[in-house]
């Protein structure tokens, strides 16, 4: 009796804060969607995406959304909400400090005469600035 031969694949899995999961998913899509229902019953949220190594933020994500998964490494990382908020203000302080210390010596930088410099530091606010925003 002769047997046909199927082709055997084994997806590649998913991680959830570094634990293989087993979600039926052959898209991002689907493998985001299974990891914000499991995240959700532990009110936490997905903060962190990382396809074959690469991290997918703003409209990366978007466009990979329907990739094919199932030879991909999926890697997800997960937040508190509450700690994710704390941890972001923290940040947003540190670099408002950061801007009103450029701020403070593009000034005395400019009273010393020495334009190039406090330009630059003056560059180097408005950046911390539009970070914040």
């Amino acid at each position: 009796m002769h047997r046909a031969v199927r082709p055997y694949h084994l997806a590649m899995p998913v991680f959830l804060d570094d634990q293989a999961v087993d979600w039926p998913a052959r898209t991002l899509a689907e493998a985001l969607d299974a990891a914000s229902r499991h995240t959700g019953d532990s009110d936490r949220i997905v903060t962190d995406v990382y396809l074959d190594g690469q991290a997918l933020m703003g409209s990366e994500l978007d466009d990979n959304r329907d990739t094919d998964i199932t030879e991909a490494q999926v890697r997800l990382y997960s937040a508190d909400p509450a700690e994710l908020a704390v941890t972001t203000l923290e940040q947003v302080r540190g670099r408002l400090d950061e801007a009103r210390r450029l701020q403070s010596n593009a000034a005395e930088l400019f009273q010393k005469d020495q334009p190039a410099e406090a330009i630059q530091c003056v560059a180097d606010a408005a950046g911390a600035w539009q970070q914040v925003q």
